[in-house]
């Protein structure tokens, strides 16, 4: 640097001058580089956008179904666009909510093939098994699929998936976020919990598929006519079950940044996806028990600090048989994880102490 100073004093530039000019320089090569982050993130997340609209045909497909659209999306998810619709109910003849899952099968294929280097052949042969288990799915603990429409392209391929189900009251984000915040006592927790797991059990077991996104908002609420707020006033169904069969390698796809579910999206789907369900119910029993978790997560809190909050509110739980069965399930290591047959029988669910 001292032997440039005579230089810049032979041309009368200024040493202060220089050093101005290059953070003016760095300032806009920094401003540059934030843009073109910022245009690359949202182009990143246009392209893996699921956003499924419904066109006229597929409408007029539904109405010849007894199915009519009543509105604009109330929701998506990673597989798909969930529209509103109604029914009239073949016993009262009053109208009924249905909730209409639209899946673009297609785009949902370009985008695995896109991640996972997998061929599309692969892909549809998967895909048009697990629609004949995704149609056979019977448990009174998942949503009875009440329609199944399968939109074919003009190869005969299928393009679109329209699944229709009764719409729920509210699902268990909704209800701890607005009703029960600081979460449920452990009897309210265990029956719930023990219905949740049921329908997991009855995925693993019977039909040997994983769930692969167990997470609240698809654990679903249903009061029917009742007004009344008590654990057995609600029916607790665990929707979204077989639909991930559907896509093979579908996690890369998934947000990390689900604050209610951040600790379990860390978690690998691709090796044992059963073990990972196991860490998934983990993360659900701790909801209910503690409530709502995302005020520990946002703020842009670091991960590693909400894993703290995690692992500290196992360790503050008074029932052994309770902590025990929080720590097997979100062991670090998948294969020290206790099964879903081995949960349902734990202590702690039995009501045994």
């Amino acid at each position: 640097m001292a032997s440039i100073l005579p230089l810049l004093k032979r041309f009368g530039i200024s040493f202060v001058y220089v050093t101005a000019f290059g953070l003016i320089i760095n300032a806009f090569l920094w401003m540059v580089f934030m843009i073109t982050s910022m245009l690359y993130y949202k182009t990143s997340k246009q392209t893996i956008s699921l956003q499924v609209f419904i066109n006229k045909s597929e409408q007029k497909e539904l109405k010849k179904n007894g199915i009519h659209l009543s509105g604009d999306s109330i929701g998506g998810g990673y597989y798909g666009t969930v529209y509103k619709g109604y029914r009239k109910s073949e016993t009262t003849s009053k109208l009924q909510a249905m909730a209409i899952k639209v899946i673009d099968v297609q785009k949902y294929h370009k985008i695995l093939m896109q991640i996972n280097e997998i061929d599309y052949k692969s892909l549809s042969d998967v895909f048009n098994k697990s629609v004949v288990t995704l149609e056979k799915i019977q448990n009174n603990k998942i949503p009875k699929i009440e329609k199944l429409l399968k939109i074919s392209a003009k190869d005969n391929e299928i393009k679109k998936l329209i699944i229709v189900s009764v719409m729920a009251d509210m699902n268990l984000n909704d209800f701890i976020s607005q009703q029960k915040p600081d979460g449920l006592d452990e009897d309210w927790t265990r029956l719930w919990f023990t219905d949740i797991c049921e329908a997991v059990h009855c995925l693993h077991n019977v039909y040997k598929i994983a769930h692969k996104n167990i997470k609240p908002e698809n654990i679903l609420l249903y009061t029917g006519d009742q007004t009344t707020n008590t654990k057995t006033s609600y029916v607790v169904r665990l929707a979204d079950s077989g639909i991930a069969s559907l896509f093979p390698n579908s996690a890369k796809v998934y947000s990390k940044t689900d604050p209610i579910c951040v600790m379990s999206s860390l978690e690998s789907f691709s090796t044992k996806p059963m073990a990972k369900d196991i860490y998934s119910l983990g993360i659900i029993l701790l909801v209910l028990l503690r409530g709502d978790l995302s005020k520990f997560v946002l703020n842009n809190k670091p991960l590693a600090i909400f894993a703290n909050i995690f692992y500290k509110f196992i360790e503050d739980i008074e029932s052994q048989s309770l902590k025990e069965l929080l720590e097997s399930m979100t062991s670090s290591a998948p294969n020290a994880r206790p099964n879903i047959h081995t949960v349902l029988k734990h202590k702690w669910l039995q009501n045994i102490s």
